[in-house]
C-alpha cells in the first residue's frame, strides 16, 4: 500500500459527523422507549409486590379462623381498658388476629397488617412480638419487611435515614392503625405508622364495635366479604398530607369507607370532590408513579392494574352489599 492509499483509509470530517448524527438521531428514538420499558418494568414489580402482600394476608387467614390482620381504626368498646384489648375485639382465645406486647397498654395490643403478614412473607422468624416499640423498630430497620411495601417507581429507597433506639429507618411513614376506645372523645389508645406505598382498605381490615356500624367495618373476616373478586385490600398509593394526630406527624394510608354505607361502595367515591361522599381521601391516588395508573390487589388474591378515572374505578369495591 501506497502512501496515497493510507491517507484514504480514515474517515473524513464529513463522514465522522453524519455517524455522529446517526447515533443522535437513534438515541433521540431510543430514550423515549428505554424510558417507557423502565415504567413498565416498575409497575410490573409494584404488581408483584401487591400480590406478595395479599397472599401474605390470605395466607395468613388460613391459619387465624378466616381472619386477615388488621388496619384503619379499631373501636373497641370502654371495658376494653380493663378486659384487655384481645377481648375488646372479641378475640380472647387470641386465635384471630396478631398482637404485641405493649409496655404503654401494658398489655397485648393488636399489630397491624405488615407486623401480622411477615412471617409469610419471610421475615417474621425473629421479630419481638413480645416488645410493641422494638417490633416497629425491626419491621422499618434497613432491611425490614417495608421494603416490600414500597413501589419501585417511586424514591423510597432513596429516602435519607434517621435512628430511632439504635436503628436505621427511613423517612416518610404512613400512618397504618389506630386504637380507640368507644367514649365521647374516642380519644386513640395507640397509633401504628410504618413505611408503606400502598393504601389499605379499612372496610375490610377495619373494626368496630360498634352495632350500627359493623357492616362497614368487616374486622377482616373473609366470609363477610361479598364478591371477592371485585372487593379491594391493598393499592398503589400515597400517604394523606394531613397528620394523623397532633402529636403524631404521619397521614393515614387507609381507603376509608362510610362506617355505616348506603349500599357498595366503589373507590371511584374517593374520587369525588368535596362533599357528600362514601369514601375518602382523593389525596392519596398517586397519578404521577405509574403514569395514571393504579396496582389493585383483590380479596380473591389477584392483581389488576386500572386507570385512576372514576369510571374504571367505579368497577372495584371497597366494601360490597
Amino acid at each position: 500500500m501506497d502512501v496515497a492509499d493510507e491517507a484514504h483509509s480514515g474517515f473524513t470530517l464529513v463522514e465522522l459527523l453524519v455517524v455522529i448524527g446517526i447515533i443522535a438521531v437513534l438515541v433521540a428514538v431510543l430514550l423515549p422507549t428505554l424510558a417507557a420499558a423502565r415504567r413498565q418494568a416498575a409497575l410490573v414489580n409494584c404488581a408483584s409486590n401487591v400480590r406478595q402482600i395479599v397472599n401474605g394476608c390470605l395466607l395468613r387467614a388460613q391459619d387465624s379462623k378466616g381472619f386477615l390482620p388488621l388496619a384503619g381504626e379499631l373501636i373497641l368498646p370502654l371495658s376494653a381498658r380493663s378486659t384487655g384489648y384481645p377481648a375488646g375485639l372479641k378475640d380472647s382465645a387470641k386465635t384471630r388476629y396478631v398482637y404485641a406486647k405493649s409496655p404503654v397498654a401494658g398489655g397485648d395490643m393488636p399489630v397491624p397488617l405488615p407486623a401480622a403478614s411477615a412471617p409469610y412473607l419471610g421475615y417474621g422468624k425473629s421479630l419481638s412480638y413480645n416488645d410493641w416499640d422494638k417490633l416497629d423498630l425491626e419491621l422499618n430497620a434497613r432491611n425490614g419487611i417495608w421494603r416490600i411495601f414500597m413501589c419501585p417507581a417511586t424514591d423510597s429507597f432513596a429516602k435519607a435515614n434517621y435512628t430511632n433506639g439504635g436503628v436505621e429507618m427511613p423517612v416518610g411513614q404512613a400512618t397504618m392503625m389506630a386504637v380507640k376506645l368507644l367514649n365521647r372523645t374516642r380519644k386513640f389508645e395507640a397509633l401504628w405508622s410504618t413505611n408503606s406505598d400502598y393504601g389499605i382498605n379499612e372496610g375490610v381490615f377495619g373494626y368496630t364495635y360498634e352495632p350500627y356500624a359493623q357492616h362497614g367495618r368487616l374486622g377482616g373476616q373473609l366470609s363477610r366479604i361479598r364478591n371477592p373478586a371485585a372487593t379491594v385490600l391493598i393499592t398503589d398509593a400515597k400517604p394523606n398530607p394531613k397528620a394523623a394526630h397532633s402529636s403524631f406527624p404521619d397521614g393515614w394510608i387507609c381507603w376509608a369507607p362510610s362506617p355505616s354505607p348506603r349500599g357498595s361502595v366503589p373507590l371511584s367515591e374517593a374520587m369525588r370532590p368535596p362533599g357528600p361522599r362514601e369514601a375518602v381521601d382523593p389525596s392519596m391516588f398517586d397519578r404521577i408513579r405509574h403514569q395514571g395508573r393504579i396496582n389493585i390487589g383483590f380479596a380473591d388474591g389477584h392483581v389488576a392494574t386500572h386507570t385512576i378515572s372514576e369510571r374504571d374505578l367505579s368497577r372495584v369495591y371497597l366494601l360490597v352489599r
